[in-house]
Formats: structure tokens, C-alpha cells, sequence
């Protein structure tokens, strides 16, 4: 609703009584709409929370595969020992 604000007052008066206040009308004294900026923010952490999770997901592969690396280098390694 505040974005719909098209002028500004500088004074008031109380009463029923007409009174003289000064106000400049047709400027742009709205408040900024700030909804669309604030739902790219929400969006913006949506998207580094999926990336996150997805780096974990990679690195959690990839601590896996070197695991079964080393693994299979210990096997190969015994094996070249026992012909030797």
C-alpha cells in the first residue's frame, strides 16, 4: 500500500476545522516496493542451500572413491611384496 503514496506533508493539523498545512503532492515519496527484491533474496538462498548440498553429495563421492583407491593401491601393493 505504501507504494501507492504520491505526496508528502510537513505539517498536520488537528480539528474539524479547515487549515492550511504545506505538503508537496506528486513527487515520489513512496517507499520503494521492496516484495520483488526480497523474494530474489529467498530465491538467492534456495539456490546456495541446493548448491551446498550438492558440493557435499560430490564430495562425499569423491572421499568414496579415494577410499576405494587406496584400497585397491594397499591390495596391489601386497601382491607386488609377495613376488617379490
Amino acid at each position: 500500500m505504501l507504494h501507492l503514496v504520491v505526496g508528502r506533508a510537513w505539517e498536520s493539523a488537528d480539528g474539524d476545522d479547515i487549515n492550511l498545512i504545506k505538503a508537496a503532492v506528486g513527487f515520489n515519496f513512496s517507499v520503494p516496493n521492496y516484495y520483488s527484491e526480497f523474494s530474489k533474496v529467498e530465491e538467492l538462498e534456495k539456490n546456495v542451500t541446493s548448491l551446498k548440498e550438492e558440493q557435499n553429495s560430490q564430495f562425499e563421492k569423491l572421499y568414496d572413491q579415494l577410499k576405494n583407491q587406496d584400497k585397491t593401491i594397499e591390495t596391489l601393493l601386497k601382491k607386488l611384496n609377495q613376488i617379490k
